[in-house]
């Protein structure tokens, strides 16, 4: 946490700083990207210090939750929460569907540091151009995308990872098509049949891109910046066609209300029994 802390600050004393530099008139409106990232910053350090509380119901099912988590997705503590609920609405998503699917990854050029917001322009751009194309929309009636972003050598590289409804994708016109899409910077197609392809499949190869963390000490300082600043409301899920339109997973909607997310009966907050500091014994009833 401490990582994501100390990013967030220093993105709040840059937009700061940035304010300063500008005509008195117009430091208070570019002063407010300082504000909102200082209290994202606060949110985040407040929620480090939640402490869980275990829950229970009559059925024997158990969970836990933290109440006034801030629900951040840059937050190391609500990531796998988030997580869960994406992987619920790529459930429903791929689940109700009928007939065959194919899973599609794509990918453009990688751009050097200080490119991040711009790569990521690059792929959304040329998937919205590849998705509303007359080729595409022959063959495909439905598909489910996750956006991801990996920082190698050669700088900031992203794909889409896609699940598809509809007719056989030809990987040669595919590849043309997405070329022609990404105005030359595709260099990568993957089409797989739906030969051996379930559900489950489908489920695991989108989810494994969508719930992927991110461990900023893995990063340097620029990178871990310019990752916070491009990504942390980019929408890396987006659905369309007859897979189009989920609300919020049920068992989530349930779980707010107090209740299990597993069979809906009322939950009760089960006792944590600890030890008092300096004790060797638990303390009695």
């Amino acid at each position: 946490m401490a990582d994501v802390v100390r990013v967030l600050q220093a993105l709040a004393d840059d937009r700061f700083e940035a304010a300063r530099r500008l005509p008195r008139r117009e430091r208070a409106a570019a002063a407010e990207a300082g504000v909102d990232w200082d209290r994202r910053r606060y949110r985040v350090e407040a929620c480090g210090k939640i402490q869980p509380v275990r829950m229970a119901c009559a059925q024997g099912h158990r969970w836990t939750i933290r109440e006034g988590a801030c629900g951040l997705r840059i937050c190391p503590h609500c990531q796998g929460r988030a997580a869960a609920g994406m992987r619920d609405r790529i459930v429903g998503a791929l689940v109700g569907q009928e007939g065959p699917l194919r899973l599609v990854t794509l990918s453009v050029r990688s751009k050097g540091p200080g490119m991040l917001e711009s790569v990521l322009a690059d792929v959304e751009s040329a998937w919205d151009r590849l998705r509303r194309s007359r080729w595409w929309r022959r063959r495909v009636r439905g598909a489910v995308a996750v956006f991801e972003v990996t920082c190698g050598q050669a700088g900031w590289h992203p794909h889409v990872h896609v699940v598809t409804f509809g007719s056989y994708l030809p990987w040669r016109e595919l590849l043309r098509e997405w070329v022609r899409c990404s105005r030359g910077a595709g260099e990568h197609v993957d089409v797989r049949g739906s030969g051996s392809n379930t559900r489950a499949a489908a489920v695991a190869y989108l989810s494994k891109y969508q719930s992927k963390g991110w461990d900023l000490s893995q990063f340097s300082d620029e990178q871990a910046f310019e990752l916070v600043a491009a990504w942390w409301r980019f929408r890396s899920l987006r659905m369309y066609g007859c897979c189009f339109g989920l609300g919020v997973p049920e068992r989530f909607v349930v779980a707010s209300r107090g209740c299990c997310p597993t069979c809906g009966l009322p939950g009760f907050v089960v006792p944590c029994l600890t030890r008092r500091p300096g004790s060797e014994t638990l303390p009695g009833p």
